[in-house]
């Protein structure tokens, strides 16, 4: 892949899209998913209910996954079980690229700008797992989009109710149970997932839902990593 703007027409030219899987505290058994509002500039999947995810420039991209223009370009999920941990928020912003890319989306997406300049949001973070992929329209028309993806888990340690109910990106923020979560995603029922949502509105489809499918058994606990990360300050 070059550094153009990718179109997503093909494997070579896929979009490149960070994720955050944001947990509300260490005990990572919530996680914050939203309904997607269509806007002026981003009118893909409007209705489906997503992590907090960002098109990213692939010059970024390639910087956040330095070997991803030497692998074969193939589709598939591929997790990352040593990434280092690394801080987020906290002014730290630039002492790492995805600590700068993951505010940069809180910011944009979760309105969360004052309380990151204010310090009030804090978290620690990690790339969890690359993927590429082919993904349709949910609205179902035929129109797919060759997408590349970097999932990071997201840990807030300070500041989760500075996320609000909703944003200019989000029609619906919301906490759930990683279990309920799996479930709604398997069954692709919004309403397992919150009783309020519409299943004629919303939908659960994406590359960036699958992530939380395996997570449960995957996840370390907050002691297992305290006692094997160290906050890095390493890109």
């Amino acid at each position: 892949m070059d550094a153009a703007a990718p179109s997503g027409i093909s494997r070579q030219q896929a979009v490149g899209v960070i994720s955050a899987v944001v947990f509300r505290d260490r005990g990572m058994a919530e996680v914050l998913l939203g309904v997607r509002r269509p806007t002026p500039l981003v009118k893909r999947f409007p209705g489906v209910v997503s992590t907090p995810t960002m098109g990213v420039p692939w010059t970024v991209f390639q910087t956040l996954d330095p070997g991803i223009a030497h692998r074969e370009q193939q589709a598939q999920v591929e997790k990352l079980a040593q990434s280092p941990w690394f801080a987020v928020g906290g002014g730290g912003y630039l002492s790492t690229a995805g600590g700068y890319a993951l505010e940069h989306l809180m910011a944009r997406k979760l309105g969360l700008a004052p309380a990151l300049v204010m310090g009030r949001f804090r978290a620690t973070a990690r790339l969890w797992a690359r993927s590429l992929d082919n993904v349709s329209d949910p609205l179902g028309t035929e129109e797919q989009q060759w997408t590349a993806m970097l999932t990071y888990l997201v840990t807030v340690g300070e500041g989760a109710e500075e996320v609000p109910a909703e944003t200019s990106s989000y029609s619906r923020l919301l906490w759930a149970p990683i279990e309920t979560a799996r479930a709604a995603i398997l069954a692709r029922d919004a309403l397992i997932l919150d009783e309020d949502l519409n299943p004629f509105e919303v939908c659960l489809q994406g590359l960036c839902l699958r992530s939380i499918v395996g997570l449960p058994e995957e996840l370390e606990s907050p002691e297992e990593q305290t006692a094997s990360h160290t906050l890095t300050s390493d890109a």
